[in-house]
């Protein structure tokens, strides 16, 4: 005979903050290597000023700029700057989307298997809509990495526009 399966608490036995608790979850994906997804959010965001210096460079590159190679040369290194701005970006919010996924996948897959193991007092005690949506909403936690890396990379172009502003007029 098929043995029902033992009752859970409906709650977390601590108190745990839940944004800490995702983040603890997503660090610990197997695929998940954050890593390189920060230090490709540095890079980029370091490539801001760089971009805006060659942006302002355009604006007199007739006089600064008199020869074709010259022009040609500046033409060559936005193309390069913003190339390598444009794989960066690529390839971070490939990884973001796989880590939102997973994530989902993970926390979907354990709400699954919670539900029978949950009181039927529990259950009961809640509107059916209530528990719906709680399994229809999981999906949203898929773009929650790639919210967490745009406000990462929300402070390091700050930074990175202070520090451009700071060496460019240290006096002020």
């Amino acid at each position: 005979a098929a043995r029902a399966p033992e009752p859970v608490s409906p709650g977390p036995t601590s108190e745990t903050d839940p944004l800490r608790e995702l983040w603890r979850r997503a660090r610990a994906e197997p695929g998940a290597r954050l890593w390189p997804i920060g230090l490709a959010l540095v890079v980029q965001a370091a490539l801001v000023p760089l971009e805006a210096m060659l942006l302002r460079g355009l604006l007199g590159v007739e006089r600064e700029l008199a020869l074709e190679y010259q022009r040609l040369g500046l033409g060559v290194a936005l193309g390069v700057v913003f190339a390598l701005g444009l794989c960066l970006e690529a390839q971070c919010a490939s990884a973001l989307r796989q880590i939102g996924r997973l994530l989902s996948v993970r926390l979907h897959v354990e709400l699954l298997s919670q539900l029978p193991r949950l009181p039927d007092d529990y259950l009961l005690s809640r509107p059916s809509s209530d528990m719906a949506a709680r399994g229809n909403t999981i999906h949203l936690l898929r773009d929650l990495p790639a919210a967490w890396a745009q406000a990462a990379r929300a402070l390091l172009h700050v930074a990175a526009t202070s520090a451009g502003l700071i060496w460019l007029d240290p006096a002020a």
